[in-house]
C-alpha cells in the first residue's frame, strides 16, 4: 500500500506558538519594538522577518536582536511537539510511504525554522521540503500529488481552511485536522478526521482501508 503524505510545519510538528512567544521577549526587550502589534507581512499574508527588523530604530539595537534571534533559532529543535519525531519515524520507516513537508511562509524565516529543528537523519524521512509563498498550499499538492504513485493520498494540517481548499481540488485526498491551539469549527470537522495529536493521526494514516460498495476506498474511524 503506498501513501502520499503531505505534513505541515507550524501547529502541526513545530510549536510554533511558543517560538513566536520567544521571539516577542527579543524585540521587545532588546529592540524596544512590541512585536505582536507591529507584525510585517509579505503580499500573500506571511510573516516577514527582515521587514520586522528593519523596523527597529538603532542598528544597534537591531545587530543585538539579530544575534538573538540566531540563537533562538539554533535551538528550534526544542521547539518541535515531543510527539513530532516520533511521527515521522512511524511514518519513514515504511518503505512505501512518501512523506512531504510542506510549509506555507516567507521562505528564509520558514528555512531558518525548518532546518535546525530537524536532525540530517530526521530531515531525510521527507522525500520533499517545500516551502509555499502563496496564499495556501493546495495547488502544490495537486501538482506533487500527480507526480506520485500512491493508493491513499492523506493531508495534515493544523488549519482548517486549508484542508477544506484541498478536498474541494483533490477529492480524493484523506485531510486530518490536527487540533494544537486553534478551537475546532463544526464544518471543519464535517469534512476532516479530527486528531488531538499526531500520534492519533498516526494510527488513521497507518490504518488499513476498507472498501464501500462502489470499491472507492474508505477509512476506518478511529476509535475513541
Amino acid at each position: 500500500m503506498k501513501r502520499l503524505v503531505f505534513i505541515d510545519f507550524d501547529g502541526t510538528l513545530f510549536n510554533v506558538k511558543s517560538f513566536a512567544s520567544k521571539m516577542a521577549h527579543i524585540f521587545e526587550r532588546y529592540g524596544g519594538l512590541d512585536f505582536f502589534n507591529t507584525l510585517p507581512r509579505t503580499k500573500f499574508g506571511s510573516y516577514c522577518l527582515e521587514k520586522h527588523l528593519f523596523l527597529i530604530k538603532t542598528k544597534t539595537q537591531r545587530n543585538k536582536v539579530k544575534r538573538e534571534l540566531k540563537d533562538l533559532f539554533r535551538q528550534s529543535s526544542e521547539y518541535l511537539f515531543p510527539d513530532a519525531i516520533d511521527f515521522l519515524r512511524t511514518l519513514g520507516r515504511i518503505g512505501s510511504n512518501t512523506l512531504i513537508l510542506i510549509s506555507k511562509g516567507e521562505r528564509v524565516y520558514q528555512d531558518k525554522k525548518i532546518y535546525r529543528a530537524f536532525s540530517s537523519d530526521t530531515r531525510d524521512l521527507f522525500d520533499k521540503i517545500l516551502v509555499v509563498e502563496d496564499y495556501c498550499k493546495t495547488p502544490y499538492i495537486k501538482k506533487i500529488a500527480g507526480e506520485y504513485q500512491h493508493d491513499l493520498l492523506f493531508f495534515v494540517d493544523d488549519c482548517g481552511n486549508e484542508l477544506l481548499k484541498a478536498t474541494d481540488a483533490v477529492p480524493h485526498v484523506q485531510t486530518i485536522l490536527i487540533e494544537r491551539y486553534r478551537s475546532i469549527n463544526n464544518q471543519y470537522i464535517r469534512h476532516d478526521n479530527h486528531a488531538h495529536n499526531l500520534s492519533e493521526a498516526a494510527n488513521f494514516i497507518m490504518r488499513p482501508p476498507t472498501f464501500d460498495h462502489n470499491l472507492t476506498f474508505l477509512l476506518t474511524e478511529p476509535t475513541e
